[in-house]
């Protein structure tokens, strides 16, 4: 499904996130990043288009497509609620911070799977990575991430 930066970020725009994260938290829907994510160092959430778009082309009709576009952000926002910034002083290098960032989306999305109107954040994994991820038994994060996620 077809999917515009207008369209994305209309929806972006009517989600209440200060109510969900207690706070004003700046959102930037970014046309380039190849990855969603919370930066705790500027307390700013960064969403995706491509990753968006990639996850809707499974997605067949309108309430989907929005349900999709939540589940994303609402990802971020939970880290932006849950994930501890202070650990991140605690985590040396890439691969530490490749592990802690899988446990901690799993952690999160099952704290607050009920917690937000019209998400489901299993489903919109699989629209991005399929119903069943390629995993490369050879590639030790291919199959952590499977056994994880």
């Amino acid at each position: 499904m077809e999917l515009t930066f207008g369209e994305c970020k209309k929806i972006l725009d009517t989600l209440p996130l200060g109510y969900y994260c207690g706070r004003r938290i700046a959102v930037e829907l970014d046309k380039e990043e190849a990855t969603s994510f919370y930066s705790p160092a500027e307390d700013k959430i960064v969403v995706s288009l491509p990753i968006i778009q990639k996850g809707l082309e499974s997605v067949t009709n309108e309430a989907e497509k929005e349900t999709a576009i939540r589940s994303m952000l609402y990802h971020e926002v939970s880290h932006a609620i849950l994930t501890p910034i202070k650990i991140f002083d605690y985590i040396r290098g890439e691969e530490g911070r490749y592990v802690f960032n899988v446990f901690e989306d799993e952690r999160i999305e099952t704290v607050l799977n009920d917690y937000y109107m019209d998400v489901n954040f299993k489903q919109q994994l699989f629209n991005i990575m399929g119903e069943t991820p390629n995993v490369d038994v050879n590639d030790p994060r291919s199959v952590f991430y499977s056994v994880v996620r």
